[in-house]
């Protein structure tokens, strides 16, 4: 079996950040999104757009892997984002953190097929708060040696010393979102521990600045800054098509927008995580929405993702301009 694709990254070794010229463009073509109504928005541009997305995975999906498997290892998140209900203003989940046994079952069923995808060390969560992650990473890649392993954090915790054990263990890829109000420089500890890095483990290291206050899609109906759709969007979905979301007891949800885990798939503890994956209810839920039935879950009727990260092909230039239409 094959995962859809592989997992592919931008330039790392940098910090990104908008530009003078993007952050005068961005008013602007915020002031004109603001004008276009957003079922024009979800009818006329995101339905026929997410058909070249879907046409990727017509033939494939009844057999593929998924292209990214994601475990959240403890729940909690120490961030104040106003776009995510996971933030500690909100407390909306409880503090818990996944056993070893559920989550060697789980490297051991990727081990099994020789996973070659991307194993990501979060979901909805902060990661760096498991203070075993080390251990889990270093066990995976030993069984696990052809596997793309991230870590995305915050960094409100990230230091050099953390950032070489990561590494140390086994450590693919340390994404940085750097969220702050109206673009403020890059916070001091994750500057020290950028320049602290090695060349080598630099070029593995990437720092996003990011608008805390940011309103982004509306994260299937939990955004506490976003409103429900309200009627279902007319387009296909990617994401359970190419991910696969694992939280601290081994439950399955439905995608990373899932955050309280309200359209369970399965139990990897009960079932592995191949069953799940190919379980009857996963496989009608992506035949409807190759049909851009987004009707197939609860979830799915009140979501307005575009549902797909970016544009490809001749289209790809305008990727940046059309992220801010969003």
């Amino acid at each position: 079996m094959e995962t859809h694709e592989k997992y592919g990254v931008e330039r790392r070794g940098q910090v990104v950040a908008p530009g003078g010229f993007s952050r005068r463009l961005r008013p602007m073509v915020g002031s004109l999104r603001g004008r276009i109504p957003d079922r024009w928005m979800r009818d006329y541009l995101y339905g026929p757009l997410s058909t070249q997305v879907r046409n990727r995975f017509v033939h494939t999906w009844e057999f593929a892997l998924p292209a990214t498997v994601s475990i959240e290892t403890r729940t909690i998140c120490n961030g104040r984002c106003s776009f995510c209900l996971a933030a500690v203003q909100n407390r909306v989940r409880p503090d818990k953190s996944m056993p070893w046994k559920i989550f060697a079952g789980i490297v051991d069923d990727l081990a099994a097929v020789d996973f070659t995808g991307r194993l990501a060390f979060f979901v909805n969560n902060e990661p760096l708060l498991d203070k075993g992650l080390e251990k889990k990473i270093a066990h995976a890649r030993k069984l696990l040696p052809r596997a793309f392993f991230q870590v995305s954090t915050n960094g409100l915790v990230l230091t050099p010393e953390r950032a070489d054990a990561l590494f140390n263990a086994g450590l693919d890829d340390l994404t940085v979102n750097n969220y702050a109000d109206h673009h403020e420089q890059v916070r001091e500890n994750i500057s020290k521990t950028m320049q602290s890095l090695s060349p080598e483990r630099r070029s593995k290291f990437i720092v996003y600045v990011r608008e805390q206050e940011a309103k982004l899609f509306n994260r299937a109906g939990s955004a506490p800054n976003a409103d429900e759709a309200m009627r279902p969007m007319r387009a296909f979905c990617q994401m359970p098509f190419t991910q696969i979301n694992i939280v601290h007891d081994g439950t399955v949800s439905l995608c990373c927008q899932d955050l309280l885990v309200q359209e369970p798939i399965g139990n990897v503890t009960e079932r592995g995580v191949w069953p799940v994956w190919f379980s009857n209810r996963y496989r009608e839920i992506r035949r409807r929405l190759l049909d851009k039935d987004r009707t197939c879950t609860d979830l799915c009727r009140v979501c307005d993702y575009r549902g797909f990260k970016t544009l490809t092909g001749v289209l790809r230039p305008f990727n940046r301009l059309f992220n801010v239409l969003k």
